[in-house]
């Protein structure tokens, strides 16, 4: 009967841990996203992001940042950014440099939907996807600002890693044929 008392009680915690780790992201604010999170009041930098393990990861750098009336032609992406809607394209090979990219967009006063705890939010762009848009409906204030984070950059074998490698299968060959 205690086991039972305990299980019961262990189900309904976790059945309301969902409950407080509910975000007022909404997905649609930047398509195609794979998720998304919000962040807490000031500005958004990878030391929050990462502090915060953002879609799990606490390797994020600042790639970019984007201001309305700022050309969106940089380095990394081109677009065009109002302040209440826009698009951006990343250039072509940025999917072979980083394995997640993460666009964040700030509110400069209350946050979607109004919400006063939520300053900004951050949308996990789509793998190898290359062209986005935002839309915020009248709800939202204008945006402030854009800043384009990357992580996990690509890794190239090493050539010492290569070279041990072809040591290892030529002693294996030279092995093979003595015992033969």
């Amino acid at each position: 009967m205690k086991r039972l008392l305990i299980g019961i009680i262990a189900l309904a915690g976790i059945s309301f841990s969902g409950l407080i780790n509910a975000t007022p992201c909404n997905l649609g604010g930047v398509t195609p996203a794979a998720d998304c999170a919000d962040g807490d009041g000031g500005a958004a930098s990878a030391v929050k992001l990462n502090g915060g393990l953002f879609f799990g990861f606490d390797d994020w750098a600042e790639l970019d940042k984007v201001e309305p009336g700022d050309p969106v032609d940089t380095t990394y992406w081109s677009g065009d950014f109002t302040g209440l809607d826009g698009d951006f394209s990343l250039v072509t090979n940025i999917w072979d440099d980083y394995e997640d990219l993460v666009a964040v967009l700030k509110d400069g006063a209350t946050g979607p939907n109004n919400d006063r705890t939520v300053k900004w939010s951050a949308y996990l762009l789509e793998d190898g996807v290359l062209d986005y848009d935002w839309n915020y409906d009248g709800s939202y204030h204008e945006i402030s600002n854009i800043i384009l984070f990357g992580r996990g950059g690509v890794g190239v074998p090493e050539p010492a890693t290569l070279a041990l490698m072809g040591i290892a299968l030529a002693g294996l060959s030279f092995a093979r044929r003595r015992r033969v």
